[in-house]
């Protein structure tokens, strides 16, 4: 009987140590899996904002694009609207310089 219960002591102790061993197996099969996880998904998500930089900067150089005209034409019409007022300034200028010597000249 002795040996009959010491067997059954044996048996509980292997059955018990191999269910430590499979907690300590699914325990590391989990944290595996979790950094598999965790790699994969800073994968998706380098991929994501590399996407996301391609599109903006596609965005941006098409934009640069379609405004350059508008751009161009501003300048144009800038430089024509300091031109026409360096022109009008010069002509008070003249008149007032005009003025400032005839009356300078008849006194």
């Amino acid at each position: 009987m002795k040996d009959t219960i010491s067997k059954i002591k044996q048996e509980e102790e292997k059955a018990n140590r191999k269910l430590e061993d499979a907690k300590v197996e699914a325990e590391n099969i989990i944290n595996e899996a979790e950094a598999e996880a965790n790699k994969i998904e800073r994968e998706i998500l380098q991929r994501a904002e590399n996407k996301r930089q391609q599109i903006l900067n596609e965005a941006r150089r098409e934009a640069e694009h379609d405004a350059r005209p508008v751009i161009d034409e501003a300048q144009k019409k800038s430089r024509e609207i300091l031109d026409k007022t360096d022109q009008e300034l010069k002509k008070y200028v003249d008149v007032v310089v005009e003025r400032i010597v005839m009356n300078n000249g008849n006194s």
